[in-house]
């Protein structure tokens, strides 16, 4: 059921990101498998299955241009020889794969330069910067409104931390409003 992650070690993953802030898409870039149809089976005809591919590092904007045609399958290709290392054989079973980068988010939701990986792993987004200083309990300027996803204060390194931290915001806040 996964997920399964590919990644060489953390200096390869390293390299991967340094590449990616040079707008160069590294040659082993970290990637996380899934596959949805495991856990829900009405996603694939039976005896099929439906995978998925995460990569990370990513440059949105390429440093030699847009996205081509030919850049997106070079990706494909990186990414089905590390699926083929993961699950061996799977190249002969692949019917069909789509490609999503950051500029067709992008384009779809009328944003530019999205993160999926919840923005850069540095000490002023990591840690309680995040989405803006002050903001690591989940509380924000407008009441009622609470933030607690992978892009708040110690999601990227503690998965559920600022889910937790949000609810616990929120309880003391209904608490201190029962008792006022």
């Amino acid at each position: 059921r996964g997920p399964f992650h590919v990644v060489d070690n953390f200096t390869g993953m390293s390299r991967a990101y340094d590449s990616w802030r040079n707008g160069v898409l590294d040659d082993d870039p970290p990637i996380t498998f899934r596959v949805p149809s495991a856990v829900d089976p009405l996603l694939a005809p039976v005896g099929k299955a439906v995978l998925t591919a995460t990569v990370s590092a990513v440059p949105a904007r390429l440093f030699d241009g847009e996205w081509t045609h030919e850049k997106r399958e070079g990706l494909a290709a990186l990414v089905i020889a590390a699926a083929d290392r993961v699950f061996p054989g799977i190249l002969s079973t692949i019917l069909r794969y789509e490609i999503l980068l950051a500029p067709d988010f992008d384009n779809a939701r009328g944003v530019s330069f999205g993160d999926l990986d919840g923005g850069e792993l540095s000490p002023d987004q990591a840690l309680s910067h995040r989405p803006f200083p002050g903001w690591d309990d989940g509380r924000t300027p407008v009441r009622g409104l609470y933030l607690g996803g992978p892009s708040n204060a110690a999601a990227p390194f503690f998965t559920g931390l600022s889910g937790f931290r949000a609810a616990s915001s929120v309880i003391l806040d209904i608490g201190a409003r029962r008792h006022a």
